[in-house]
């Protein structure tokens, strides 16, 4: 069976399971590592995710992986929550996170007559949410920037250990 193929197995498996305990599936990897496989799943809600929830999706996928017999071969199982530096995906992720510190890698503008630098910038701030098609952080000194969706290629939230 293709990677692919058990990932998405093992997603339709698992989102039962994670809608009764009121999470979500953040995303899934099953891979080589180290000379062994590897499922890992990341499970997440709004108000977060506890050691509590992902001992209990583990023990319970655990089962249901074992009954369906989706993996011919051994594997580790590893349940984690998206952490305090998770990616952003999707626009509402960006409402969700706002108020937090984030790091944007960006496409740079381009003046009217197309030409331009090429690469990516990075822009580091507070993220303010979104408003239209940009997203709105404070980059420096109160000053908002304005950052169309299309242009932001990566998106990250940052710990703050200040606080």
């Amino acid at each position: 069976m293709q990677r692919e193929q058990v990932m998405d197995r093992v997603r339709k498996l698992a989102e039962p399971l994670l809608q009764t305990l009121g999470l979500e599936c953040y995303d899934l990897h099953y891979r080589r590592e180290g000379g062994r496989w590897v499922l890992r799943l990341f499970i997440d809600r709004p108000e977060g995710v506890s050691l509590d929830d992902c001992e209990r999706v583990s023990r319970e996928l655990g089962v249901l992986l074992d009954v369906e017999d989706l993996i011919p071969h051994s594997y580790a199982l590893e349940v984690s929550s998206p952490g305090l530096d998770r990616a952003l995906r999707g626009i509402e992720e960006y409402r969700r996170f706002a108020g937090r510190r984030v790091r944007l890698q960006v496409l740079p503008a381009r003046p009217a007559g197309g030409e331009g630098d090429e690469g990516k910038r990075t822009i580091e701030g507070v993220l303010r949410g979104v408003e239209g098609e940009t997203v709105q952080v404070e980059a420096g000194r109160g000053e908002v920037l304005s950052i169309p969706w299309e242009t932001i290629l990566k998106a990250r939230l940052l710990v703050d250990f200040s606080t």
